[in-house]
């Protein structure tokens, strides 16, 4: 298999989390009267974030990027890394995209085969078919582990937040081999609405010839 295909795809499991988390323990923790109050104010805050776009910087087994991210629910992701490492991750129509900008080389799945159908949901809820791993508060941030409850091997997604006022600032990704891939957001802004050819593939032109 040619190296830019090999690192396609495993960027692919990694970004998106496909390969079962590496994780012994899938039950939901016992959880107090005050960690289902900040879970329901998690799932409000989630819910009510339809649109945004952020900056953001990776760091985590597939080394260091930077890139943008728009996110446009149901079902709509783009993550674009910038060059050196020009790579395209997009969600649509059920279907994820993962794409090397310089080769050329894809490879898609179906969306419901990751976690990311969680954050893509037309309505999101953090309880039934998602499950909470685990709630963890810190000086000033809070962070949530959640997965899907019909399939806890499937991938999971730790969420990070500024507690005061409540806001999104990383994404964890882990996979079953111990990739993880943590993604910190800054600039994240709310918007009425995206250009839906954000959520479209161009493949790079071809060089004249």
């Amino acid at each position: 298999m040619p190296l830019a295909r090999r690192r396609v795809l495993r960027g692919a499991a990694c970004l998106a989390a496909l390969l079962p988390a590496a994780c012994a323990n899938t039950g939901a923790p016992a959880m107090t009267s005050d960690d289902q109050a900040t879970i329901g104010q998690i799932q409000a805050y989630l819910d009510r974030m339809r649109q945004f776009r952020a900056r953001f910087t990776q760091s985590g087994s597939d080394g260091d990027a930077e890139g943008n991210i728009w996110l446009d629910r149901p079902g709509r992701l783009r993550v674009e890394y910038l060059a050196p490492r020009a790579r395209l991750l997009l969600a649509n129509h059920g279907r994820l995209l993962v794409a090397d900008q310089a080769t050329g080389a894809t490879t898609t799945m179906p969306v419901s085969n990751t976690p990311l159908d969680i954050l893509l949901a037309d309505r999101i809820a953090l309880s039934g078919a998602v499950s909470v791993v685990s709630l963890q508060r810190f000086s000033g941030t809070l962070q949530i582990t959640v997965l899907k409850t019909a399939a806890p091997t499937g991938g999971r997604l730790t969420l990070q937040f500024a507690a005061a006022p409540l806001a999104l600032i990383g994404v964890v990704v882990q996979d079953s081999a111990g990739h993880t891939n943590t993604l910190r957001l800054t600039d994240l802004a709310p918007v009425a609405t995206l250009d839906p050819t954000l959520f479209h593939y161009y493949p790079p032109a071809a060089p004249p010839g």
